[in-house]
């Protein structure tokens, strides 16, 4: 079963809307594609889409960020607001990035813990395994399951410890 949809197949496209202050932008290159930069101190990954949504490869990670030393919030989004990084704005004029939402397909980059996840996998977890849980718990993941299956959110995870739920219209709906 996979954890990261509660055993359900849930074919569909998720558009996804930048968030600098969340630590993610998206945007459009001059030829079509689609790409989710995210912020994973002290780099940016780079994920490139094509224009239907499949994805197509991550870019080296060799884009520095801000130093580790500033984590606070503002030097983040100082991270793409300003962007001062030489690499990343060269990168960003190569490709002709315009910033944008874009859609993509279903995608998981384990070695980043970057994706999109259909249903959280607390939920999950829950319903794979319903013994290990009180039964007011399990009857709150179906509950919640079926919440998703209708409304039709998602989880975009943007590393190991950040998954945002989103709303279908691509902006987040909580944290």
């Amino acid at each position: 079963m996979d954890q990261r949809t509660g055993g359900h197949e849930l074919k569909r496209l998720y558009r996804i809307k930048g968030d600098a202050f969340r630590g993610f932008i998206t945007g459009q290159g001059g030829d079509g594609s689609q790409f989710l930069i995210v912020l994973q101190q002290p780099r940016f990954v780079v994920v490139q889409f094509d224009a239907s949504g499949e994805l197509l490869r991550n870019h080296p990670t060799s884009m520095q960020t801000v130093p580790d030393s500033k984590t606070d919030v503002f030097a983040l989004e100082d991270a793409f607001g300003n962007m001062n990084d030489p690499a990343l704005l060269s990168f960003l004029t190569s490709v002709g990035f315009v910033e944008g939402p874009i859609v993509t397909k279903r995608f998981f980059l384990d070695n980043h813990r970057i994706g999109v996840v259909d249903f959280p996998r607390v939920y999950s977890e829950c319903l794979a395994s319903p013994s290990d849980y009180s039964p007011d718990e399990v009857a709150i993941a179906k509950a919640e399951f079926e919440r998703w299956r209708h409304q039709s959110p998602y989880e975009l995870w943007l590393n190991a410890g950040t998954n945002l739920w989103m709303k279908r219209s691509g902006e987040i709906e909580s944290s």
